[in-house]
């Protein structure tokens, strides 16, 4: 929806069993994938459904430049190493992608999530989820994303920034009650 963000919690249920609550937000026109990783399952998830709750929507108005002004990074150098040519002490099969990460905007951030996603044609291979921290305008940050598994063959790698630009406490060096410059109207 391009007028609208929403914050909300998430768990996973499936077979009887609950994933740990978890919280999100999509910005307007937003798309993402919602995890909860390294859950233990004795067997495979076939069909797991999704519960959400304490969903708050908040209408945005003009939000295309805030986002083209601020959520603005590049990924570059983007590279998929399957684990046999990687390995941990020898013994565990490592996968990894690396890239290079670069801070467009002209805002610092305290954290920015990363979000790597594998492909296999077009299935989903591989999911990882890291937090990077302090990330300054303009710099560029090495990234390497770590599999404790071997994956088979990758054919796509993906990256997407996660960063709740409309949250104020993620910016570094804003003076105590300043305000981020967009409008915010109550559903």
């Amino acid at each position: 929806n391009s007028k609208w963000s929403v914050e909300f919690d998430y768990q996973f249920l499936f077979e009887g069993a609950r994933t740990t609550i978890r919280h999100a937000f999509l910005l307007p026109d937003d798309e993402k994938f919602i995890s909860d990783l390294g859950v233990t399952s004795f067997r495979p998830v076939s069909q797991p459904l999704v519960s959400l709750t304490n969903i708050r929507w908040n209408k945005r108005l003009n939000f295309g430049p805030l986002k083209q002004e601020r959520l603005n990074f590049k990924v570059s150098d983007l590279v998929f190493v399957p684990a046999g040519l990687t390995t941990l002490s020898g013994k565990t099969p490592v996968s990894k992608t690396t890239f290079n990460l670069t801070n467009l905007s002209a805002y610092n951030f305290w954290k920015v999530g990363v979000t790597v996603v594998l492909y296999t044609g077009s299935q989903v291979v591989g999911v990882n989820y890291i937090s990077l921290e302090k990330i300054m305008s303009a710099q560029t940050v090495p990234v390497e994303v770590n599999w404790f598994q071997a994956l088979g063959q990758v054919t796509k790698s993906e990256v997407y920034v996660d960063v709740n630009i409309l949250d104020d406490s993620i910016y570094m060096n804003f003076a105590p009650g300043e305000r981020n410059d967009y409008r915010q109207m109550p559903r």
